[in-house]
């Protein structure tokens, strides 16, 4: 079965590569854009060029940035394969990944953003099986820590510790107050950065907004969503999901 999902997967890699009506061939879009794309509208099939251009850039150059793009693109694949009950597609993903971050690890073995890159592997191996958990877990306390000693300020790793101090519990750091704090600064990061039309923006957003919902911040969590739409109204998840399902909950206009 496997074997077939990798023949499966090279092939549709192959035809994505020439379909010369793709969004990619027709409007000149960068990965970034495509992903973008696929991020607002939900039509993955830019997302998945996307990777095909991002494998064939990091073939002829495997450096640390284009390693680095093709891990995270798959990261974010495998979130959506996950999320889509698709977990044969989002093996896929998660191992080519690794492939990418144990490259990088030999590259710079001090990165901050790898560490915070390597935990958000570990969240997949343990959203795939939970049986991992007891493998994965420390690692993913030691990577997001060790993210946060080298690289504080770093956009990435900040919004990466938010998302780890979210989820954990107490006994090994679990702090929703401080993630709230940490999801906040990555974001002003973000803009300071002009990354406004990166799917990872609107992703930690969108993260924000959830979380100040779940906290019973109704204000807050309503500027979020508020903002998103401003920002990006063709971002369907938030304006025909998740905006009117928070609306509906809390008896909003």
């Amino acid at each position: 079965m496997t074997l077939m999902i990798g023949r499966f997967s090279k092939w549709m890699c192959v035809m994505l590569a020439f379909m010369p009506l793709c969004f990619a061939n027709a409007r000149g879009a960068t990965p970034g854009e495509m992903m973008y794309e696929s991020y607002v509208t939900g039509q993955m099939h830019h997302w998945r060029q996307a990777l095909v251009l991002l494998e064939r850039e990091r073939v002829a150059n495997a450096n640390f940035t284009n390693l680095w793009n093709e891990a995270l693109a798959r990261y974010g694949y495998a979130g959506y394969c996950i999320e889509a009950k698709l977990p044969d597609e989002a093996r896929l993903m998660v191992d080519a990944g690794w492939t990418c971050v144990t490259m990088m690890q030999r590259m710079a073995p001090d990165s901050g953003p790898l560490e915070a890159l390597r935990g958000a592997f570990c969240e997949l191996e343990m959203a795939l099986s939970s049986v991992k958990i007891p493998v994965y877990g420390p690692m993913l306390y030691q990577a997001s820590k060790r993210s946060m000693q080298l690289s504080p300020n770093d956009a990435y790793c900040l919004a990466e510790r938010a998302l780890y101090l979210w989820h954990a519990p107490s006994w090994v750091g679990g702090d929703r107050g401080e993630a709230l704090v940490k999801y906040q600064q990555a974001i002003a990061l973000l803009e300071k950065q002009n990354r406004q039309k990166d799917w990872y923006y609107l992703h930690t957003l969108t993260l924000l907004a959830q979380a100040f919902d779940s906290s019973q911040r109704v204000v807050e969590a309503r500027a979020v969503y508020q903002k998103i739409i401003r920002i990006e109204p063709r971002y369907q998840r938030v304006t025909n999901q998740l905006y009117p399902a928070f609306c509906s909950r809390h008896t909003l206009p």
